[in-house]
């Protein structure tokens, strides 16, 4: 009878402990339905860059040289090409002799400094000719006397007139300095830059090539950041709007890949035909894994916020 009684119990702890075991699974089992049933398949998405850019000539001429190939990563402001600039260098070789002429010419305060001695001369002389016909009347006669006033004024009037003189170079200094940015400027230009931190995909003109300005040179393509193209069904776009969480997976030869997407478009108009509303999901790709044109799946998390 013991025997019995434990045999008893031990099958009564064996299917509680099946019980346990299958009520976990099943629970695990609706969670990940729930969890399914939460989010929204993307079909068929189409991985696109966000920006593709062409980088144009800035101004005609021969090109130099090229420096990138296909393929090439290259940073903001990395010069890609160069453009033959003989003429900039020239100009910009003028605008800073002008320069420094017109600088020589407004520390000059020669004439000023002499203008402002004959002044004092003269009215010196002025003093003493009154002084004098103070002392004695008629010492110095009138047509003298009114000599002496002429020259005190005209120095005066020199030392305003060299002053002007003065300002005018000062202005010509400035105007100097702008022709040299002007021609600094013109010489930048002749060397092309990226914009963007970008991979390098066509090469389109070649060193000896004359190009004008916006004609292509180079096009690149950033890979930071991609976009997903796709569409749904009008019953699931109204399930979730711009600023829904998502997810993007590629399948990797070792095993998958996943990263948190933002979906940043949505359509406001469905497609009369199939009903399908186009929108972008968009995702940082910082180690470049994914890459335009892959094959990709795609999910979006039903009723989120955005």
């Amino acid at each position: 009878m013991i025997r019995d009684v434990f045999v008893n119990v031990s099958r009564a702890k064996l299917l509680m402990a099946i019980a346990i075991v299958l009520g976990t699974v099943l629970w695990v089992c609706d969670a990940n339905a729930q969890e399914q049933a939460d989010l929204i398949q993307v079909k068929n998405p189409i991985l696109k860059p966000i920006k593709t850019i062409s980088i144009a000539a800035g101004v005609s001429g021969v090109v130099d040289s090229v420096l990138v190939s296909e393929g090439d990563m290259i940073q903001v402001n990395a010069v890609v090409a160069k453009i033959r600039a003989d003429e900039a260098k020239l100009s910009v070789a003028r605008a800073k002799l002008a320069l420094e002429l017109a600088s020589a010419k407004e520390k000059r305060d020669v004439d000023v400094r002499l203008a402002e001695k004959s002044a004092q001369v003269a009215e010196q002389e002025l003093a003493r000719t009154l002084k004098a016909n103070t002392l004695a009347s008629d010492t110095y006669p009138a047509n003298e006397v009114d000599r002496y006033r002429l020259v005190a004024e005209r120095a005066s009037i020199e030392i305003e007139r060299f002053r002007l003189d003065q300002a005018l170079a000062t202005i010509g200094r400035k105007q100097a300095e702008v022709e040299l940015q002007q021609s600094q400027q013109m010489l930048y230009r002749h060397s092309i830059r990226s914009s963007v931190q970008a991979m390098v995909v066509s090469v389109d003109k070649n060193a000896g090539e004359w190009v004008e300005p916006s004609t292509k040179m180079i096009e690149v393509m950033s890979l930071e950041r991609l976009r997903l193209e796709a569409f749904v069904d009008s019953v699931d776009a109204s399930r979730f709007a711009k600023g829904a969480k998502a997810s993007v997976t590629i399948a990797l030869p070792m095993e998958p890949e996943t990263v948190d997407a933002k979906v940043t478009f949505v359509s406001p108009t469905a497609n009369p035909v199939n009903g399908q509303v186009r929108i972008f999901i968009e995702f940082e790709n910082p180690k470049g894994t994914f890459r335009p044109g892959m094959s990709v799946t795609a999910s979006i998390v039903r009723d989120a916020a955005p």
